[in-house]
């Protein structure tokens, strides 16, 4: 099964893939990251229409950017750590068609190339650490940077918390995306509503 829907991908397992970048998490079936990435940019996309920020939309654009940037890094430094130990045709026109170049015709020029191509690699390491600065910092840098120490809640004690405050329970392992925003919904509403019975206007 894949989960290609708000209405059938439960909560946490988005949220777990938001924080992991493990779209793999999408399907119990499908490996293949070229078809699951595909989905799962779809699946935000359609998340930021619930929380649609400017601030979020380039968060996520930014995201991808990364995404896109450490994907092929990693490829290039795995295909030339390869190539190191042997010749593969299909890896070589890979990174020909990158515009690398990498010269067979004789041993020396080959592994002077293979090693050019490492470092104008580090390039990409660079510009990947440029776009992650200009994302918001986690909760956990925010904690370090303000000295203090506070006991992080899970996504289990905030559904917890909503359980109490409406007064029936849901699994919270499969309660989807959608249901829990309509949840949320609800509990904001209740709690409006106890607030404005408690503090009557004058």
């Amino acid at each position: 099964m894949i989960f290609n829907s708000l209405d059938t991908i439960p909560y946490k397992t988005f949220i777990k893939i938001a924080a992991t970048g493990n779209f793999s998490l999408l399907s119990d079936t499908e490996t293949n990251k070229e078809i699951l990435f595909p989905i799962w940019e779809a699946l935000f996309k359609e998340h930021l229409d619930f929380e649609s920020t400017p601030d979020s939309k380039k968060e996520f654009r930014i995201t991808i950017d990364v995404e896109s940037l450490e994907t092929e890094y990693k490829f290039i430094l795995c295909s030339c750590d390869c190539l190191e130990f042997a010749m593969d045709e299909g890896l070589i026109e890979i990174l020909r068609g990158k515009r690398y170049q990498l010269r067979t015709d004789n041993t020396e020029n080959y592994y002077h190339d293979l090693s050019m191509i490492k470092r104008f690699a580090k390039g990409l390491k660079i510009k990947i650490n440029s776009l992650k600065s200009q994302l918001p910092k986690d909760d956990d840098e925010k904690e370090e940077s303000h000295s203090v120490q506070h006991e992080k809640l899970t996504i289990d004690d905030v559904m917890a918390g909503y359980t109490m405050i409406l007064g029936y329970d849901f699994d919270y392992n499969t309660v989807t995306y959608t249901k829990f925003k309509a949840i949320k919904r609800q509990v904001n509403l209740k709690i409006k509503s106890v607030s404005e019975q408690n503090n009557p206007k004058k």
